[in-house]
């Protein structure tokens, strides 16, 4: 009987244990990571870059859209159409692959600094978990699935401020 009792008592002891932790709370907080890019200077260079790609690209994915409709048709392509295609394409992809490297440089040091405020202002404020409010989302589809209003805590102009050295 003794044996028996033994592990009912580790078990009934653990489960105790177990309750008692999980009675802490866990402070949760969000950020804009859109906004903390934008308000350094660092975010605001990528933001130009990202504006130059597109702009770059707009022009080719114009020209593609056209061969594409031209395609469905029942005309169809000529060889000479089907290959200024694939060129342009392959041109986008170049665009976008040289512009994407240059983005991340130029926003590395942004991230930097956006990482290391969004850490200081956690620690003093005691914040254990700080999330993507834009993954996250309203609607539910994303990193969080439910978060109570009342209690989603946006901290990203405590980061802004931190970023600024305020």
């Amino acid at each position: 009987m003794k044996r028996r009792l033994i592990p009912l008592l580790l078990c009934l002891t653990f489960l105790v244990a177990g309750f008692g932790l999980a009675q802490d709370t866990i402070r949760i907080a969000f950020v804009n990571p859109n906004a903390l890019l934008a308000a350094h200077p660092a975010g605001q260079a990528a933001a130009d870059l990202i504006k130059q790609r597109d702009d770059e690209i707009a022009g080719l994915m114009t020209e593609v859209q056209g061969l594409q409709q031209k395609a469905e048709t029942a005309a169809g392509l000529t060889a000479e159409e089907r290959a200024r295609a694939t060129l342009l394409i392959r041109t986008i992809d170049e665009v976008r692959g040289r512009y994407t490297q240059d983005i991340q440089a130029a926003s590395a040091p942004a991230v930097e600094a956006i990482n290391a405020a969004v850490a200081a202002v956690a620690q003093a404020n005691g914040y254990q978990l700080v999330l993507d409010g834009d993954l996250a989302g309203t609607t539910g589809i994303g990193l969080v699935v439910y978060a109570d209003p009342n209690y989603a805590i946006d901290i990203t102009e405590q980061v802004i401020a931190q970023m600024n050295g305020q």
